[in-house]
């Protein structure tokens, strides 16, 4: 997220030759998907701790709402 953010700050600046602005837009391309690939699986991973009424504790699926 780091070098996406660097990336992003340096194409705001508009100070960039064309064929550098290109490269660095292919780039933070590559490194948003990667981070949203990353976000999945990390989604896919979590666990949701309840408490039950009768004080045990149990372990739930992640459930953000959406279908699929």
């Amino acid at each position: 997220m780091q070098e996406l953010d660097a990336i992003v700050a340096k194409l705001e600046e508009d100070q960039l030759p064309l064929e550098e602005m290109l490269a660095s837009y292919e780039e933070g391309i590559s490194l948003a998907s990667f981070c949203g690939k990353k976000l999945e699986v990390a989604e896919q991973k979590v666990r949701l701790i309840a408490q039950k009424d009768d004080g045990s504790i149990a372990l739930e699926e992640f459930y953000d709402g959406k279908e699929g």
